[in-house]
């Protein structure tokens, strides 16, 4: 007995030796190196190679939950060709946690895809190519034989619109980090239209869609698809019904002789008439800078080049990165996490997952996606270039309104949702209490924020979205009644989607459509934008001490009439609303129930609200009728009475029209204004 303790004694103490730590440190080192060895000890000298080698020295330590673990990443790329898995096993404890980090801010790079080095880029050679090409561009098309970097096989083009989902994107490139496009014509931000339609497509009944159905056929207005060598291949991109609801489709075929085009696939709501699209994937239109084309045979990329290109990269794996299951206590400091087809980060049914300071981009999906858990919180990261959508986590349980945990902050959000554009949002905290506060989000064509039951969003700069989408907002919410209580409180919103016209209803700062009920709108400003609030239907919205400037329409508030009134209450029953903790906190669920959507409008309030430079609010007759305290002491100014307004400088001081008003306090607004601990400090739970 006495030799086995000793035999103990000498392993740990030979174990903490060779990591190079002593018996009395709270805290175990691992170093990982891009020149290591997943056979090393893991010391400094002796780094290992991969995270997945890291992960299991971790595992394999014996020290899970009895030391604080850190994992240190010399500077380098680190490549990911298949999803390093966390389980139960890597957990660590609230006492004791796993930190996964860059060594003293050097750079580190989670990689799924590959670089290319810009001397491989080559003038075309191949005679059957330049006979495709715009001659008087020819000197600005390089070629990059890709088989040399191990890439044998092009992914195949995927039809998407807002109802499919996808396991994962085409592959993505970029020169000088920004996405190139795929050959399109028209160039840049134009677009054809379509013509007399012929043929709206294979629809099924009412209310559902087959995404197998008949595909559309339409008069084309562009004779220039005429002197292409071939379609196969060739693919259209349209807003061919609701501008909110774009999709792809194969080109089928062309009859030239009637001027006929045959979509391979069916549309959402069909193919109508003088609707937008372009046309992608096609070698003669490679024709302008930040454009490129792949021959799938040869596996060869041409691009249009502007000699300019440092750096040619191509996203690649179709596996995220990471994924967690039933992991705790783990965190990530100054990691970036790029190059997936996927989205980078995964998990499900976490506890206590941290990450700080890290860059999540050029991903083909999402930069990260939890679908259950607590305790999730994500701090001053950069997360752009994502193919749809920013950071989701749906934490908390709703049927006993147990609270997630979750803290979105600090982030900067831009250029999300690059591939599926519409209903992808920067952030969607769909878990019970969120708090999302203090994000910078940017340079969208869609949505900034989607909220579950309860969530906070403050103090969050929110600009420059829905780029190309119409009825639509920057803070959305539909139908739903038990995505209530929600504080939407503090933030600026502005500077988007200035357009000449509106297709449906326009697009909105904060829109609360198919009834949205229960949330609560305050202390905002709203700047430079075509629409502030839409209530477009719903109950017991409070919309109060906001501040609108330079807004056409204030606040569109109306009843909404449709068949969604029914699917609207029907998410309370999996909830069991008439009981327990849901009976107890929101008894108005019950009190208010109403499937009759011509009624559904009630007891909305919109009161104290400031405006300037704003050209109109509608209030429907059926809203003030249903509502009659629904527009209360709103004030709109005569003259500019603010300090600095060219400046954004939106303080009234002494000139303050309402008594008890609370102006928004800009220095608090954004990235970095307040910590964790401030945010905290201010959460009514």
């Amino acid at each position: 007995m006495k030799k086995r303790i000793l035999s103990v004694f000498l392993t740990a103490v030979l174990c903490l030796s060779y990591l190079n730590v002593s018996a009395e440190a709270d805290t175990v080192r691992f170093y990982v190196s891009p020149d290591g060895n997943d056979n090393a000890a893991g010391t400094i000298d002796e780094p290992l190679k991969t995270l997945q080698g890291a992960k299991n020295k971790v595992r394999e330590s014996g020290l899970l939950k009895e030391k604080n673990i850190e994992v240190i990443f010399r500077q380098g790329y680190y490549p990911f060709s298949q999803t390093v898995e966390f389980g139960a096993k890597d957990s660590g404890s609230i006492d004791k946690q796993i930190t996964y980090k860059a060594y003293e801010n050097e750079d580190v790079f989670f990689d799924g895809g590959v670089a290319i080095d810009v001397k491989d880029a080559k003038p075309v050679t191949d005679q059957t190519v330049i006979s495709r090409l715009n001659k008087e561009v020819l000197n600005n098309i390089k070629a990059v034989d890709l088989t040399q970097y191990g890439i044998t096989e092009i992914p195949e083009q995927m039809r998407q619109d807002s109802y499919i989902t996808n396991p994962y994107s085409p592959m993505r490139f970029y020169i000088n980090t920004s996405e190139m496009t795929l050959a399109r014509w028209p160039n840049n931000n134009e677009w054809v239209y379509t013509g007399e339609i012929i043929d709206p497509g294979e629809m099924h009944e009412a209310g559902t869609r087959s995404f197998e159905g008949r595909g559309g056929s339409f008069v084309y207005r562009d004779e220039r698809i005429e002197n292409w060598v071939t379609y196969e291949d060739v693919w259209l991109y349209g807003r061919f019904a609701a501008d909110w609801c774009p999709n792809t489709t194969t080109l089928e075929s062309v009859d030239k002789e009637k001027n006929i085009l045959v979509c391979t696939y069916n549309a959402p709501y069909n193919y109508g008439y003088n609707k937008p699209y372009y046309y992608f994937n096609v070698l003669e239109e490679l024709d302008s800078s930040g454009e490129f084309y792949i021959d799938k045979n040869t596996c060869i990329l041409y691009y249009y080049s502007d000699n300019n290109e440092e750096e040619l990269y191509v996203t690649y794996t179709p596996e995220s990165l990471i994924n967690f299951q039933y992991t705790q206590y783990v965190n990530f400091d100054g990691i970036t996490f790029q190059g997936t087809r996927n989205t980078a980060i995964t998990g499900d049914s976490c506890k206590g997952l941290t990450f700080k300071n890290c860059t999540i981009r050029f991903c083909g999906l999402q930069g990260m996606n939890f679908s259950s858990g607590y305790d999730y919180l994500v701090d001053n990261c950069f997360v752009y270039e994502c193919g749809s959508g920013g950071i989701s986590i749906t934490g908390g349980d709703k049927l006993y309104l147990k609270p997630s945990g979750t803290r979105i902050i600090n982030n900067h959000i831009y250029n999300f949702s690059q591939w599926q554009q519409t209903y992808s949002a920067a952030v969607e905290a769909m878990g019970v209490y969120d708090v999302v506060a203090n994000n910078e989000i940017h340079s969208g064509t869609h949505l900034a924020l989607s909220l579950g039951t309860g969530a906070i969003a403050e103090y969050n700069d929110i600009y420059d979205l829905l780029r190309v989408a119409d009825d639509s907002g920057m803070i959305y919410f539909y139908s739903d009644c038990t995505n209530i209580d929600i504080h939407l409180r503090n933030n600026f919103i502005h500077s988007s989607a200035k357009r000449g016209f509106i297709l449906n209803t326009g697009n909105w700062g904060i829109y609360l459509d198919g009834f949205t009920s229960g949330i609560n709108i305050y202390n905002n400003i709203f700047y430079d934008l075509p629409g502030g609030i839409h209530v477009n239907g719903g109950q017991r919205n409070n919309i109060y001490e906001n501040l609108f400037v330079n807004v056409e329409t204030g606040v569109y508030s109306h009843a909404f009439t449709s068949h969604a009134a029914t699917d609207f209450w029907n998410k309370a029953d999996a909830v069991d609303y008439l009981k327990g903790v849901w009976k107890y906190k929101y008894p108005e669920i019950d009190e208010y129930r109403d499937d009759n959507a011509y009624t559904m409008f009630k007891l909305n309030n919109i009161e104290n609200n400031i405006y300037y430079n704003v050209y109109r609010n509608v209030f429907g007759e059926s809203a003030v009728k249903e509502s009659p305290s629904i527009e209360r002491n709103n004030i709109v100014l005569k003259e500019n009475i603010f300090e600095n307004l060219d400046n954004l400088d939106f303080t009234m001081g002494n000139k303050n029209p309402i008594e008890g008003f609370e102006e928004l306090d800009m220095s608090k607004v954004g990235r970095n204004k307040r910590s964790l601990e401030e945010i905290e400090a201010g959460l009514p739970f």
